[in-house]
């Protein structure tokens, strides 16, 4: 499968539990330590555009609800992957390190963050 098509489809599907969030599960912890659901969103939210306005060479300005904003975000992120040839200057220093070697039978989520070059057995702790 095309990893950008499993990109777009991944966020899509998140962007609709996004905005089903409510105020108070914002407040939610996560497995990060120190981290709640409002600043993950924000966290992606703010990367995903970083990477956007460099492919897209034009900057946005995303609603201050972080639930609104990642559906701005995102939008710009399949837009600019669009735009961007599979190959070449998403990867390098300041992009996405090369592909890194995953059993053929792995998840397509371990696939997927193989492909952008980071190792689904980092430990996030």
């Amino acid at each position: 499968m095309d990893v950008y098509e499993l990109d777009r489809r991944a966020l899509r599907s998140l962007a609709t539990l996004v905005e089903e969030l409510t105020d108070s599960e914002l407040g939610l912890s996560t497995p990060r330590a120190g981290w709640t659901i409002r600043d993950l969103l924000e966290h992606m939210n703010t990367e995903h555009e970083a990477i956007s306005e460099l492919i897209l060479d034009a900057t946005a300005v995303l609603d201050a609800d972080p639930r609104k904003a990642f559906g701005q975000a995102i939008a710009r992120w399949i837009d600019a992957f669009a735009a961007c040839p599979a190959e070449g200057s998403l990867r390098g220093p300041n992009g996405y390190a090369d592909r890194i070697p995953v059993h053929p039978d792995t998840t397509a989520t371990d696939r997927l963050v193989s492909a952008l070059g980071r190792s689904p057995n980092w430990p996030a702790n």
